[in-house]
């Protein structure tokens, strides 16, 4: 399976939304409620990904299948940290999300960050483990004053 990986353009924010939304209610609504999986949604509006997208102290990368979409990355270089990784809801373990996650921590590296920091989803907790994030501690992050449970973690580049 040849993959690409670029820069995401405003053009794929449509993309970009589909992804996240199914995969916040396909995948992560196993591990929180409807309150929280709603509010999670409500704060991934086209505005707020346009805006994202815009923020030049945020680097987006999209890989791509077949020019399709298949997930996305966000990389905040001042704060040294990873600050979303989305995979198409229906192709999550087929390596993708390895894949893009080297991409970004690669990119990184070039940038001189040292350690990478991100706050993971309680479901894909195992998978950054696995990639060998430490957890530091469990925390939550506030999507529209609704607290979402996570796990602060790091790694060494």
């Amino acid at each position: 399976m040849y993959m690409k990986i670029r820069r995401a353009k405003i053009s794929d924010i449509k993309e970009i939304k589909s992804i996240q939304q199914k995969t916040i209610k396909y995948i992560n609504s196993k591990d929180y409620n409807k309150k929280q999986i709603s509010a999670w949604l409500d704060y991934n509006k086209i505005k707020n990904i346009r805006k994202r997208l815009k923020n030049k102290k945020r680097n987006i990368f999209v890989i791509l299948d077949k020019n399709k979409i298949v997930g996305f990355g966000s990389l905040k270089i001042e704060e040294n940290k990873l600050s979303g990784l989305y995979i198409k809801h229906d192709i999550i373990g087929k390596g993708i999300g390895s894949k893009l996650l080297r991409y970004i921590e690669s990119f990184a590296r070039r940038k001189g960050i040292k350690r990478l920091k991100l706050y993971s989803t309680l479901t894909a907790y195992d998978f950054y483990k696995k990639k060998g994030y430490k957890k530091i501690r469990r925390t939550h992050q506030l999507m529209n004053k609704v607290k979402l449970p996570c796990i602060l973690m790091s790694k060494k580049l």
